[in-house]
């Protein structure tokens, strides 16, 4: 019944938000709740989360992923291990390595999220570890990263960042976009070029409680940055620049897109609605019922949770119901699929004959548009 009625919804109101009634192949795995660092712009609760004695055992996290295998069937599955920090002591570093070992085996492409600046520690412990990609967080030159991330953090990510290309193929420098760092990025792509990074993914700053307000870009130094990042991009050889954009990162995100529409992209979907501003170039846009429908996130208890559970770690007080103990159980479809039904049908009416609609699904709550209307 609810595959019927999500085939509806997606029907009358033309929803680009992938297929419901397949279990999504890309697992973003939490596996703690620590972190060594307070970063300005971090969106997590600072000192308010809260080390559980529950984690999932690495043995478990490995016979889900067996399982997982082998009903999700032929093609490709992702995996990717976040944390906090998932570096973060020897016992998370160990779990990482074995975790990602594990999927590799079963044919997962696997990688990890990290801040880096534990990385000789992981080198040392475990030299023969290969990973698949590997995604380190640099928030621009020397001076700005510490700003963001504290004092000396810059030189321990970049000996990060550099041991992370013995032990990938990919390696991604990561940055989210703040009113700290959104004009010093074209310094930072020029070093980072320079030291041979070629892989480049920004994300909108989603303000908010507890990101500091005075962290947040206005929607006009966005614009001026893809202008001044495109043009950069051109000039560093076989480089990929990937943006997140986060619809509640706006303003006025309408116009955003307007902006972007004028550009003459090409858009296409992959997971995510992308638009190609030039070869190598792109951004997604990125709202909740697509992340839903794309891949399933889960807290380092091993529950199924969605992007707000795991953010203020409500589920450690809710009966959560889908866990990774009881997979067997679990059916053949989405299992999010009552939660996007629920997001689909909260989406304003106004939204619908917009031409941002299908970047953001009315989840923009801040929008101009639902806020003149009452939406």
């Amino acid at each position: 019944m609810l595959i019927k009625h999500l085939n509806k919804l997606q029907k009358k109101h033309a929803l680009p938000i992938g297929i419901f009634s397949k279990l999504p192949k890309l697992l973003l795995i939490t596996i703690n709740n620590d972190c060594n660092l307070r970063c300005a712009h971090c969106d997590w609760l600072k000192g308010q989360f809260a080390n559980t004695d529950n984690y999932l055992e690495t043995y478990e996290w490995e016979i889900f992923l067996d399982n997982f295998s082998k009903k999700s069937g032929l093609g490709e599955k992702i995996l990717v291990i976040s944390g906090k920090e998932p570096l973060v002591d020897e016992k998370s570093r160990q779990k990482l390595v074995q975790v990602i070992g594990t999927a590799r085996k079963d044919g997962f492409m696997a990688g990890f999220i990290t801040n880096g600046t534990r990385f000789d520690m992981l080198v040392n412990e475990h030299p023969e570890f290969q990973a698949d990609f590997i995604d380190i967080s640099i928030e621009g030159t020397r001076k700005i990263n510490d700003l963001q991330r504290g004092q000396g953090c810059w030189e321990k990510a970049m000996t990060g960042a550099l041991l992370a290309q013995e032990m990938a193929p990919t390696v991604f420098i990561s940055t989210t976009l703040t009113a700290i760092n959104i004009k010093n990025i074209p310094e930072h792509l020029k070093a980072m070029s320079n030291r041979g990074f070629k892989n480049f993914v920004f994300h909108s700053l989603i303000p908010g409680e507890p990101v500091e307000n005075g962290l947040k870009t206005q929607d006009s130094n966005i614009l001026n940055f893809l202008e001044k990042v495109g043009q950069i991009q051109k000039k560093i050889v076989s480089s990929q620049m990937i943006l997140d954009f986060y619809p509640e990162s706006f303003d006025d995100f309408p116009e955003i897109i307007r902006t972007i529409q004028s550009f003459k992209p090409r858009f296409f979907v992959d997971k995510y609605i992308v638009a190609e501003l030039d070869a190598n170039f792109y951004i997604r846009f990125i709202n909740t019922p697509q992340t839903l429908t794309t891949s399933l996130l889960f807290s380092p208890e091993g529950h199924l949770v969605d992007p707000f559970e795991i953010r203020d770690q409500s589920y450690l007080k809710e009966n959560m119901p889908v866990h990774v103990r009881n997979f067997e159980s679990w059916p053949k479809e989405n299992p999010y699929q009552q939660k996007i039904i629920e997001l689909i049908e909260n989406i304003p009416e106004v939204c619908f004959n917009q031409d941002c609609f299908k970047f953001c699904l009315g989840q923009n709550k801040f929008c101009p548009l639902t806020r003149k209307k009452g939406g």
